[in-house]
């Protein structure tokens, strides 16, 4: 049987965690490969390029995550799915 005091405090760690969150936004984060062509040679692969994608108004929008920072803090609110 769960006490109360455990569950007040794990509502305090919810409520902290959510107290987090700056932004949060549904969406996926893809990689992404790009070929680029070459002369007389095989194409090379270029990449990983992480890709932001969600869908608003019927249509699928990317952006693309441009540096480290920006790639962490989308990992950061997606992985909050344990509140």
């Amino acid at each position: 049987m769960i006490k109360f005091e455990d569950l007040e405090k794990r509502r305090e760690e919810i409520i902290m965690k959510i107290k987090e969150i700056r932004t949060m936004r549904r969406g996926t984060i893809n990689e992404q490969y790009l070929k680029v062509p070459r002369k007389e040679k095989e194409p090379s692969i270029r990449g990983s390029y992480y890709i932001l994608s969600r869908n608003e108004g019927g249509k699928t929008i990317g952006f693309r995550l441009k540096n480290q920072e920006e790639l962490e803090l989308a990992k950061r609110c997606g992985s909050i799915q344990g509140i």
